[in-house]
């Protein structure tokens, strides 16, 4: 099931943590492509930090309050990968695999050579 981090489902700003979420490790899944799964990952100093192996990130809002409209921005990075390798982030957006990343002051930032990012337009929201 999904979470609320760094805000609360009433999007209430101002609970924010370092990072909202740090995933250090290997073949792990944030979100998913049902809305369920969705994370609403806002009001943080920095949205996701991924290092590990074979690791998932799809279907999130990242930077936006629970309805993926209004900024909830994390301070810094939406995404910030280092020491990923093979990791996916994203996907096929007509199956609610792609993750809507806007309000942060970068959108995905990686330091990694082999992480995809398909279907991501980091900054974009409708």
């Amino acid at each position: 099931l999904g979470c609320a981090i760094g805000t609360d489902w009433s999007d209430a700003a101002g609970k924010g943590i370092n990072y909202g979420l740090s995933v250090y490790g290997d073949s792990n899944i944030v979100g998913g492509p049902d809305s369920s799964s969705r994370n609403i990952i806002s009001g943080n100093n920095g949205g996701i930090w991924l290092s590990g192996i074979g690791n998932t990130v799809q279907g999130n809002y990242i930077g936006l309050a629970s309805d993926g409209l209004t900024i909830l921005g994390n301070v810094n990075h939406g995404i910030y990968s280092r020491g990923s390798f093979q990791c996916l982030i994203g996907g096929d957006q007509t199956q609610g695999e792609g993750n809507i990343i806007s309000g942060n002051s970068s959108g995905i930032t990686s330091y990694d050579t082999i992480t995809e990012y398909p279907g991501q337009s980091p900054g974009d929201h409708p």
